[in-house]
């Protein structure tokens, strides 16, 4: 049975796969990789076909004097029998040829909003270019147009009291009990309701051990202690998923191990063995089996089809015994489907962990990494997952197909905590900037309220609209050259000014362009902050907005209009820290108190999250390098050599190539 794989703008066909157990070939290694599948046989592997990309088709919706972006959202790839979505497969002594899958894009949920200041995704791309101001002639417009989405083809401690002679005092100890408890539960609670994001340490693919490859071609494995737990031995290793990887030895064949170096699987123990990310197919007297990440059996059956999707939280889809299968990367069951064998296979669609498959006329919306289910509904195509709320609660869906199908109907669906509202006919393409979600109409937009479950439409605006929610925001109708304030759905005021941004806005306040500069407006439409600037930024996430007097230079201000740093030539966001340069193009960090981080010298900085930190990588003009961590605000490594950093370890690359634990502690070189 067959089964689709989605992704935006991408599409991966894969042909069927055989394995023989009776046939030569020559023996071929594989290298690391996410997704691997090992088929080992005593004797030859069959053919496997190499997967083609294809960019999906656009559709654009007419709209007045409007630069739309579009709404990204996993788009379709078909895998047929045997195969996996980013699969590598190796085989015994003689190997099987390589195949090879294109990965599936992550799909980003942009801010659709022209002419708004962004955080650079390359920091070290700054230039006094980027910096320039003019005018605004033409407001920026809120909505973009819909996208067509491509699904993906599937196979188918007691408490003890001494009393002492003397009374005690029951009552303030009572109290001083409750604090601590309610201390200890607050510790425990909070951190998981107001985190946003997840730490990686939660993700499947993070484990406490990593390989590392010697300039011989071989692996070993290591902690993040710095201890070798292995030899340098394996040919070939796999990346860790829930725990257990896929390794080989050119002399015992294929076992999968933990990260304790342990062996799980056994080498030689199967003369079949394939990965999908943390699940593994073997072959048994009996047909195969499906196994989890300790060898525990999932499944077992004469003919089993499996397909691998996902990134932090994968899942498979797999064909057997009459059903069809959503298994996560543990092995738990999302969903079972019973195997219709003269229906369609099954497609697929995901964005992080929200995924959609579609089967035998039903959607089903679920979360891999929840590893529940979120809705289903009945309908005659399929709807792919095209935009996610900040908080998961809402996603919107747009009708989708495979690259080489053709859409009979647009459509357009929201989910709200799992309830499902069909808008096809009133909106042209759904938006969501964080929790606020835009109706796209041919003649301007609107907004959708949500109230619990219920997601109905709301105030029409036009495509020139800023907004703080639903019921205060800013626009310019098209009849009017005024901007009229609304607060709580009701006009409050117009004035003559042009907007400097469009879409969601942080602060409560928008920024215009009046008086031949920039200003600072409050939902009542009194100017919030008594000041012309020559170049204003709207506030982002943190309070803070980039300002200019003179157009030249630029510091920050809070959002009483306090100026809260040094003047520099440029201004960068870069989540809670900003990049600036000096009058000599030099680089520095500051925090969003302004407070300076790294002194502005280097030649370059590189911002980069990892770890649940930010870390910065700086190069001087005399060719020096070093690593900081932003958040602790100190220096971790130095060196002369270029350095590099990963979820493991710290690189440096020079004559000797050096991998150092993130305590400065070496852990391997040559």
């Amino acid at each position: 049975m067959e089964t689709k794989k989605t992704t935006t703008k991408k599409t991966t066909t894969v042909a069927k796969k055989n394995v023989a157990s009776k046939s030569s070939a020559s023996a071929k290694k594989t290298t690391t990789a996410k997704k691997t599948t090992a088929a080992v046989t005593k004797k030859p592997a069959a053919k496997k076909v190499v997967a083609t990309k294809k960019q999906a088709t656009t559709k654009k919706v007419a709209a007045s004097k409007t630069t739309a972006k579009k709404t990204t959202a996993k788009k379709p790839t078909v895998v047929k029998k045997t195969t996996t979505a980013k699969k590598t497969t190796v085989t015994k002594k003689p190997a099987a040829k390589k195949t090879t899958v294109s990965k599936v894009t992550e799909a980003k949920i942009e801010k659709l909003i022209e002419n708004i200041d962004k955080p650079v995704d390359k920091i070290e791309r700054l230039t006094k270019e980027s910096e320039k101001v003019t005018p605004i002639i033409e407001e920026p417009v809120i909505y973009s147009e819909p996208v067509k989405e491509e699904p993906v083809k599937v196979h188918t401690e007691n408490m003890v009291v001494i009393r002492k002679k003397r009374k005690l005092k029951i009552k303030p100890l009572l109290k001083l009990l409750c604090i601590i408890a309610a201390l200890v539960l607050i510790s425990l609670y909070v951190p998981k309701v107001f985190n946003e994001k997840d730490s990686y340490k939660d993700k499947a693919t993070y484990t406490n051990a990593f390989f590392i490859r010697n300039n011989k071609g071989k692996y070993a494995l290591f902690n993040d202690k710095g201890k070798r737990l292995t030899k340098f031995v394996f040919d070939s290793v796999n990346t860790f998923v829930d725990d257990s990887a896929l390794v080989y030895k050119e002399k015992e064949g294929y076992a999968v191990i933990d990260n304790k170096g342990k062996e799980v699987i056994k080498y030689g123990e199967y003369n079949y063995l394939s990965s999908y990310s943390g699940i593994y197919k073997v072959r048994s007297d009996k047909g195969y089996k499906l196994l989890d990440s300790n060898g525990k059996k999932i499944l077992e059956a004469e003919e089993l089809d499996v397909t691998s999707f996902g990134d932090d939280y994968p899942f498979i889809i797999a064909t057997a015994n009459n059903e069809v299968r959503i298994i996560s990367y543990d092995g738990t069951t999302i969903k079972k489907l019973k195997q219709n064998k003269s229906t369609k296979s099954p497609t697929v669609n995901h964005i992080n962990e929200y995924a959609s498959l579609f089967y035998n006329g039903e959607n089903i919306i679920f979360n891999s990494k929840t590893k529940k289910v979120i809705t289903t509904f009945k309908k005659d195509n399929h709807y792919c997952v095209s935009n996610v709320s900040e908080d998961g609660k809402i996603l919107t869906l747009n009708a989708c197909t495979s690259w080489y199908e053709s859409l009979d109907k647009e459509g357009h669906m929201i989910v709200v905590k799992g309830n499902v509202t069909d808008l096809t006919d009133k909106c042209s393409a759904l938006n969501i900037y964080d929790d606020v979600v835009i109706c796209a109409t041919s003649d301007g937009a609107s907004f959708v309220n949500i109230k619990g479950k219920k997601a109905t439409i709301g105030d029409k605006v036009s495509n020139r609209t800023a907004f703080i929610d639903e019921e205060n925001y800013v626009t310019r109708s098209s009849d009017s050259l005024k901007l009229e304030f609304y607060k709580k759905g009701k006009k409050v005021k117009t004035m003559d000014a042009s907007l400097s941004s469009v879409g969601k806005v942080n602060s409560g306040m928008y920024v215009f362009y009046v008086d031949n500069g920039y200003e600072y407006y409050n939902k009542e439409g009194k100017q919030a902050i008594k000041e012309n600037f020559k170049y204003a930024s709207v506030f982002d996430k943190n309070g803070i907005a980039r300002v200019s007097k003179d157009g030249t230079n630029y510091y920050l201000i809070n959002e009483k209009g306090k100026k809260i740093s040094d003047e520099y030539k440029s201004i960068n966001n870069y989540d809670a820290y900003y990049l600036v340069s000096n009058e000599k193009g030099l680089k520095g960090v500051i925090d969003k108190k302004g407070k300076t981080i790294i002194e502005t010298k280097y030649a370059s900085i590189n911002i980069k999250e990892l770890r649940d930190s930010y870390y910065a990588i700086t190069s001087s003009e005399n060719g020096k390098y070093a690593l900081y961590n932003l958040d602790d605000k100190k220096l971790v490594k130095e060196s002369k050599h270029q350095i590099s950093i990963s979820e493991h370890y710290i690189k440096v690359s020079g004559n000797k190539t050096s991998y150092y634990t993130y305590k400065d502690k070496l852990i391997f070189e040559e």
